[in-house]
């Protein structure tokens, strides 16, 4: 059974720790294993939310990720018009370690180029008034690169994802 790192900004929720059974259930329902960044926080002894409470989040974290085969990454726009920087750097590592990444929104099917400034500075805006648009990619190039040239896919829900990878793996 094939392993999954939750990526994404859901850590933030006020029912994560809820919101995470129910992407857990998903993934069994499909046959994976789901594997959330809270999973690791359970045994941190310390000052909460301290230097060192962040560097076991950190570790834990990477651990995960490499304990797994697969990443879904949630893409939706966190705080602003962007994907979650930790989601972003989650994607990244999973890439520079070879595994399989999907990422979701709903917002898949909208391109950067036509996205509006999202709680954007004017003042920044006039410095950097350019949004790429590279074949129509739905989130930064970077992210949906890593995400495609590992054999991944940007689709618009979670269960769509399990629903991809489920075929994938019983056709190969």
């Amino acid at each position: 059974m094939k392993n999954i790192y939750l990526a994404g900004p859901d850590v933030f929720r006020n029912d994560a720790s809820e919101y995470f059974k129910t992407l857990k259930v998903l993934c069994n329902k499909y046959g994976f294993n789901g594997f959330s960044p809270l999973d690791n926080d359970g045994n941190f002894n310390g000052e909460l939310f301290s230097k060192s409470h962040g560097n076991h989040i950190f570790g834990g974290n990477v651990n995960l990720i490499r304990e797994c085969d697969i990443i879904i990454a949630n893409l939706v726009p966190f705080r602003g018009a962007c994907v979650d920087d930790g989601t972003a750097w989650e994607v990244g590592y999973g890439y520079a370690i070879d595994r399989l990444i999907y990422g979701y929104t709903p917002y898949n099917k909208m391109f950067l180029k036509t996205t509006t400034y999202m709680n954007f500075d004017m003042q920044l805006q006039s410095v950097y008034p350019n949004i790429e648009s590279f074949g129509n990619n739905s989130v930064n190039l970077m992210l949906q690169s890593s995400i495609e040239c590992c054999g991944g896919k940007i689709l618009d829900s979670f269960e769509n994802c399990l629903i991809d990878l489920k075929n994938k793996y019983e056709t190969t």
